[in-house]
């Protein structure tokens, strides 16, 4: 039985690293969970494919920047530092609280839209980002307290949805969706700009959309 057992396991491994070749040739991109497909697919279909590996992670907040780091690197994701005139020019949008931005950029709780839309149009002008993943606090009621603040999120927002066209690199969004609503995350979502609701979605996301154009460089 033991025999077997070893023979059966080895089989299976072998197998897997002749399947795992297969779909590299083919440019299928594997997914381990049947759910995997849908980000997959999302991304895919909305997105322009990275010309490289290299994101840039925003936030309003630290935490998210740690573990959106964290998951972007286990995909095989890298997330290179800001080079300083990079940084200093963000720097000046942001809070003066904020901490230097060197990537991840971390906007210190800051909730105006105009801020992300500008500092989301710097890091993808730089010839060093491939891509970009983020939580941004766009999507959210108690943001919208006046007339002209609802005026200023469509306006930045508008601008972002514009984004991945201008500069053929792909945005990823993480959102919480028990309390995600507005206007801003419908023109999100008729962008094609997509958000999921972990670090890893988007991370797995974007993976597959280099792998897919790593795919088609090497045809």
């Amino acid at each position: 039985m033991a025999s077997k057992v070893v023979s059966h396991t080895a089989s299976l491994a072998g197998n897997d690293a002749v399947f795992e070749a297969l779909c590299k040739q083919t440019g299928l991109i594997r997914c381990y969970d049947p759910l995997h497909t849908f980000d997959m697919a999302v991304a895919l279909s909305s997105q322009p494919l990275p010309r490289g590996n290299r994101v840039a992670i925003l936030s309003g907040g630290g935490g998210y920047c740690v573990t959106m780091a964290e998951a972007a690197v286990s995909w095989g994701l890298e997330v290179p530092q800001l080079d300083p005139a990079a940084s200093d020019k963000i720097k000046k949008l942001l809070y003066p609280f904020a901490p230097q931005p060197w990537n991840p950029v971390d906007a210190a709780a800051d909730v105006r839209p105009m801020t992300y839309a500008r500092v989301l149009d710097i890091l993808l002008g730089l010839d060093y980002i491939d891509g970009i993943l983020m939580m941004i606090p766009f999507m959210f009621s108690f943001q919208l307290r006046s007339a002209a603040s609802v005026r200023e999120l469509m306006d930045a927002a508008e601008i972002i949805c514009g984004l991945p066209a201008k500069y053929r690199k792909p945005m990823m969004g993480n959102t919480i969706p028990s309390v995600a609503v507005g206007p801003a995350l419908e023109l999100f979502k008729k962008a094609g700009i997509p958000f999921f609701a972990s670090q890893d979605e988007s991370a797995r996301a974007m993976h597959g959309l280099v792998r897919y154009y790593r795919f088609l460089k090497n045809q």
